[in-house]
């Protein structure tokens, strides 16, 4: 568990400019949220905005996690960013620091696909599946993801975002990323007209069940330094504000069930 002594603040002011190539976009994967278009650029992986503040809900959910006992190597970082591709601006994103490498990516979705299993699998048939196909028992590694999901309310955890490693015949959990779902990042399914409460009570989870407390079994809970994470935030933009309210709203719902306070 990091202590963070610096705050989180709105960067809209000081954004990062990251320069792509058009040659380095990356074939966008399934998603129900539709085609983010992402780079792959150097050490870096990049990603624009699509459907709302995704960049503020990547930063923030990392941010979150700098404040739980989830190692740091075993989580993504992601920064806001100035997108321009080839000279022309594109628009807000963020980015992230290569965390593939030397590894071969490959999803749960690929290996689904590669022993012809049905996407619609439960908890336990995909444990016992992976135990066979890469002898990885990734019980520890879905729960932690369960349990992140829960709090900060990710509504786009699926089979081709949650990947492995693998090297050498050698097969391990790649660190959690993609969480830019999370927060009620999408304005277009949660329009800042509507209710905050009905737009909360409408998020549904994936992959497994639509509700994140069912998702949610018998689990290693989190352990959150709630009170350092509250007060590193310092947020005067309407999105960020959402944003964190949407994470202390899980984190209120869910303390005892996926996490629980050091």
């Amino acid at each position: 568990m990091c202590m963070q002594k610096r705050k989180l603040r709105d960067v809209k002011e000081e954004l990062n400019v990251v320069h792509v190539s058009r040659r380095e976009r990356l074939v966008s994967r399934f998603s129900s949220k539709g085609n983010q278009i992402k780079w792959r650029s150097g050490d870096k992986f990049v990603k624009l905005n699509c459907l709302g503040y995704e960049n503020i809900a990547e930063t923030l959910v990392s941010w979150f996690l700098h404040f739980t006992n989830i190692k740091e190597e075993d989580y993504v970082d992601y920064f806001s960013c100035m997108i321009y591709e080839d000279g022309k601006r594109l628009g807000i994103g963020c980015y992230s620091y290569d965390f593939v490498k030397e590894y071969e990516e490959i999803t749960i979705k690929d290996l689904l696909n590669a022993g012809l299993r049905s996407f619609s699998i439960s908890y336990d048939d995909l444990r016992e599946f992976l135990i066979d196909e890469i002898k990885l028992d990734i019980k520890n590694y879905i729960d932690r993801i369960l349990c992140v999901d829960s709090i900060v309310r990710n509504d786009d955890r699926h089979f081709d975002n949650i990947s492995f490693l693998y090297k050498d015949g050698v097969y391990k959990p790649a660190p959690i990323f993609d969480n830019g779902s999370s927060c009620m990042s999408d304005t277009f399914s949660y329009p800042f007209e509507v209710d905050f409460d009905i737009n909360y009570s409408s998020i549904q989870a994936k992959p497994f069940r639509a509700d994140f407390k069912s998702q949610i079994g018998y689990v290693d809970r989190l352990i959150v330094d709630y009170d350092g994470f509250i007060n590193s935030i310092q947020f005067d933009a309407q999105e960020s504000i959402r944003a964190l309210e949407v994470i202390k709203r899980g984190l209120a719902e869910m303390e005892g069930i996926s996490w629980e306070r050091s």
